[in-house]
Formats: C-alpha cells, sequence, structure tokens
C-alpha cells in the first residue's frame, strides 16, 4: 500500500477514536524542502512529539486539513518556494483558527516574513533562527505545545 494511502487510513482511524487533538504538530513545507522538513521531524519526535507530514508529493488536501485541524500547532517550513506555493496548508491552518509557528529555511525577505506576519496576527507565535539549530527549534516547539496543552 503506497504511504498516502496508509497515511489517510491512519488519520480516518485516529479520528474515528474521538480523542482530538490526535497530532501535537502538523508541519507544512513544500517537496523541495522535504529534506529538512524529515529533520525536523526527527529532531520533535526526539522530544517525544507526535507528528504529521505529507509523505508523498500525492497526499489529497482533505488529508492534509484533517492532520492540521486534528493537531495542536501547525508548523509551516518558510522558504522563498513556500511563499511562491500559494501557501494553501497555510491558508486552510489560519482559516481554521490553529496555532502557527513559522520555521525560516531560508533568507526568505524581511518583506515576505512580516507580510506573513500580518496576515495572521495574534495566532503566531513566531520562530526565527538558524534552520541548522534543529535541537534549539525543537525545544522551542516542544514548549509551546506543553504549553497550550495545559490551557
Amino acid at each position: 500500500m503506497c504511504d498516502c494511502v496508509t497515511q489517510h487510513l491512519e488519520i480516518q482511524a485516529l479520528e474515528m477514536e474521538g480523542d482530538l487533538p490526535v497530532f501535537d504538530i502538523a508541519i507544512s513545507y513544500i517537496w523541495s524542502d522535504a529534506e529538512s522538513a524529515q529533520e525536523l521531524n526527527q529532531a520533535l519526535e526526539e522530544k517525544g512529539l507526535k507528528v504529521w507530514k505529507k509523505t508523498s508529493e500525492d497526499v489529497n488536501f482533505d488529508d492534509i486539513a484533517s492532520a492540521i485541524r486534528n493537531s495542536v500547532i501547525f508548523v509551516p517550513l518558510l522558504s522563498h518556494g513556500y511563499f511562491a506555493s500559494g501557501m494553501k496548508e497555510f491558508r486552510y491552518a489560519v482559516s481554521d483558527d490553529r496555532r502557527v509557528i513559522g520555521v525560516c529555511l531560508d533568507d526568505s525577505s524581511n518583506e515576505e516574513v512580516e507580510s506573513f506576519i500580518e496576515s495572521i496576527g495574534s495566532a503566531l507565535f513566531p520562530y526565527y533562527g538558524d534552520f541548522g539549530d534543529l535541537e534549539h527549534i525543537a525545544d522551542f516547539i516542544a514548549a509551546e505545545v506543553l504549553n497550550l496543552k495545559e490551557l
């Protein structure tokens, strides 16, 4: 069975249990940033967090939306390509009042980042830093997940 079908079935099973949220984090990225997404995924899982990220390019949007709805925090990996992609997943997360932590992967212009922040207002717990410092990023995200779960 392909990864996208397995992922779809896992999400359906978790939703039917009714124990939401089922993920701590949903990572959003463009396919060309998949290696960075996998690195962050691994760092977050090492912190004990349950992470969802798409496993192939052909995951349907309903499954992505379900993962976003059923996550404590939505983490878009911000890059020039992500901004150029139209950010469908990001826009969905904001429209669904998800908590967002943006992680910058490259030297996206200040204008792009500022526009991003303005578009979501108080929903963002911004994180800006060197993506190479995965330990620090994972610690920051893990602390935010714990804070939100305590509310």
